[in-house]
């Protein structure tokens, strides 16, 4: 956020007062100094105006104070000296931890126009105080009787509000022109009367539990600009009416899969650059429309071909993750400024050949994974995708029937390729490792059996190599020292050779036999590693405490002897999930071991690390959710759920009687599954007087 705005920012003259203001505010404020910026560079030999944060006026009084992103951690208090800044017009604390109510004192700072909190962590009401911010102005020709704050940005603050109660504290703004108040805990209906405050142009109210309509009122706010309720339970017909607001350039109204309506014919003199909703014919004729977002919804039936303006700016169009059927719309392949194309997990159905595509030479994304398709990329004309698409970046065509790989060795921008789930068949072509900026390679699957050239000392720096499920068979491949990558699975196919010793390693079910190298231990970044259901033999591998290993899953193998190295002194200070299941291991488990074991003590950690490492990799490895099956490996959770069971059933087991504790835990877990999942998402209900959280999965 600009603290400029409405400032005269002076150089060099700064009152005494202020900076001694500043100086206290500063040895009050609890912050990670190795992390801050502003902070922790105020020299109290240098006039404040000059400081990183802070701007003046032209009489030397601060009146705008940047601390966003500060690591600020601990609360304020009404002593604090932030409340002495009374000139203060602009102030930012947002992304800090205060932990702490909003001081009442905040009543001070009579001249704010624009007031951050955004993710600052603060907690509690919205205190009475911040309506009584209020500003004289002497009448002139342009604003008449505008008082109070102008910016008000309240985002991810968890207040408990009834309706009526925090409309009534925003009504007392009547100056307000930019309301943000995403994921607060506050509770719906919208009230109608909030369209008194007839200078908002900005609303975003995502994620707040509304369940209600949208009043016909909001239509009469004349200048607005944006409006964004996602995600807020919304019920009954959206007012056509809003949309003719000539202002209106950005409407998200998606994940409110109880409201109902359509759009009307768009003016096509109006603003409208940004929507996430519905897909009307009139849509694609608006020439000043930039963006369509309207993924994850339960649109469905069959788009009919278009018109298109002869000055359409449209460069994003994203349908993904609907239930679309029929041909894709050759209309779809005229929008020439697309940069990026996302069709992926439809129902789409036909052919669509590599020629079709020719016409979006603009496109840096395309994504046509997981519909009814079929991709031809048999063409008489030139076949070469770095001349087709020159600027080509993602290119996601799994599920696609692919009978064989596309031209893509000289598409140098290259960074995100999914072949999976295709028919491609033969050898993995040498030129694939040659892509200099490749990050993420996904050739599961198919029914490949080898590869072209040799596979030795190949360079790579991938984040993802998955070839799991094909055929191939004979030696692993082996990349170079130099080489990098964070999750590798070769899981599902016919390779004999040793292990290597300098990789990430998913190799699960193949046919790998011998003694588990000790070079392995030369590898102090692998975190998960996963030998099961293969034939390797030998004692438990106690070497292997020497690198950071997390999971660590020797199921299904030959493993013999004891485990009593596991007692001695050194420890597992981040393995948090151990699968030995189904070898031929004896003696006694030592179940002191577990009371060393720090990250299956430390619960964020652990949620935070393995869930997110184990679930996120297989989710985004895996197929798109349908009704009958949501896309995640079954055996991969209950191999989880076993392994965290294991651990906090022995450790942290008693913490669960701790209610603090136990609600702390959950909500991490709940937070941490919906950013994995997509179709998993927090519904808030009331019952009783109280508020409760309820996962719930979009179908």
């Amino acid at each position: 956020m600009c603290l400029c705005d409405h400032v005269f920012v002076v150089s060099g003259f700064c009152l005494e007062d202020q900076q001694s203001l500043l100086l206290q505010l500063k040895n009050e404020l609890k912050f990670h100094s190795e992390e801050s910026t502003k902070l922790v560079s105020w020299n109290p030999l240098l006039p404040c105006c000059k400081w990183r944060g802070v701007t003046c006026d032209d009489e030397g009084h601060v009146a705008g104070l940047d601390l966003s992103d500060e690591f600020i951690y601990g609360g304020l208090d009404n002593s604090s000296a932030l409340f002495s800044l009374t000139y203060l017009q602009n102030l930012s604390l947002w992304g800090n931890d205060f932990n702490s109510p909003i001081p009442p004192a905040i009543k001070n700072l009579k001249n704010l126009i624009s007031l951050d909190l955004s993710d600052a962590y603060f907690v509690g009401d919205i205190p009475i105080e911040i309506s009584q911010l209020t500003r004289d102005y002497k009448s002139t020709k342009a604003f008449t009787n505008l008082t109070g704050i102008r910016i008000l940005r309240l985002d991810g603050i968890w207040i408990s509000a009834q309706a009526q109660e925090w409309s009534n504290a925003l009504l007392a703004l009547p100056g307000l022109e930019e309301l943000s108040m995403r994921y607060c805990d506050l509770s719906g209906p919208i009230e109608s009367s909030l369209a008194k405050l007839e200078n908002l142009s900005i609303i975003v109210l995502d994620g707040i539990n509304l369940l209600s309509t949208v009043p016909e009122t909001f239509a009469n706010l004349k200048h607005m600009t944006k409006l964004s309720l996602s995600n807020c339970g919304l019920r009954g017909m959206f007012p056509q009416k809003i949309f003719q607001i000539q202002t209106l350039s950005f409407v998200d109204i998606s994940d409110n899969y109880d409201l109902r309506g359509s759009l009307p014919d768009l003016p096509l003199s109006g603003s409208l650059e940004t929507l996430k909703w519905e897909i009307p014919s009139s849509l694609f004729a608006l020439s000043s429309l930039k963006e369509i977002y309207l993924s994850y919804n339960d649109f469905d039936g069959q788009m009919d071909e278009f018109s298109i303006s002869s000055s359409s700016t449209l460069n994003v169009l994203d349908l993904s993750n609907n239930h679309l059927e029929g041909p894709i719309p050759l209309s779809v392949f005229k929008l020439s400024e697309l940069q990026v194309l996302q069709l992926s997990s439809n129902k789409f159905t036909g052919i669509v050949k590599l020629d079709m595509i020719r016409s979006l030479r603009n496109l840096t994304t395309l994504h046509m994974s997981y519909n009814n398709l079929l991709v031809d990329l048999n063409t008489s004309l030139d076949a070469n995708f770095s001349n087709i698409l020159p600027n080509l970046d993602t290119l996601n065509l799994a599920s696609c029937k692919l009978k064989g790989f596309p031209m893509l060795e000289r598409s140098k921008f290259l960074t995100n390729l999914d072949l999976s789930n295709n028919e491609i068949e033969g050898l993995i072509p040498n030129w694939i490792w040659k892509l200099e900026n490749i990050y993420y390679l996904n050739l599961s699957c198919n029914f490949l059996r080898g590869f072209e050239g040799s596979l030795l000392n190949l360079t790579a720096r991938f984040d993802v190599l998955d070839l799991h499920s094909n055929q191939l068979q004979g030696q692993i491949p082996i990349f170079s020292s130099g080489s990098f990558i964070t999750y590798l699975d070769y899981s599902n196919n016919n390779f004999n050779s040793l292990i290597p010793s300098n990789c990430t390693l998913d190799l699960h079910g193949n046919q790998l036999s011998g003694p588990i190298p000790k070079s392995l231990s030369n590898c102090t970044e692998l975190e998960a590693l996963d030998l099961g259901n293969n034939q390797i033999n030998g004692g438990f591998p106690c070497w292997l405490k020497k690198i950071k290993l997390r999971v660590m899953i020797l199921r299904a193998n030959n493993f013999q002897g004891s485990v009593k190295c596991l007692d001695d002194n050194a420890t597992w200070p981040l393995l948090q999930i151990v699968d030995l299941a189904f070898n031929k291991f004896s003696g006694l488990l030592p179940t002191k071991v577990f009371t060393t074991m720090e990250a299956m003590i430390n619960v964020e950690d652990q949620v935070s690390s393995v869930l997110r490492q184990l679930f996120q990799l297989k989710w985004m490895l895996s197929p798109p959710a349908s009704k009958n099956h949501h896309g995640i490996d079954l055996k991969l959770i209950t191999g989880i759920e076993f392994g965290v069971v294991f651990g906090l059933g022995i450790v942290i087991g008693p913490l669960f009687l701790w209610k603090q504790w136990r609600i702390r835990y959950w909500k991490c877990v709940d937070n941490i599954l919906c950013s994995i999942f997509p179709q998993l998402y927090l519904d808030y209900q009331r019952r009783d007087g109280r508020t409760y959280t309820v996962l719930r999965w979009r179908h």
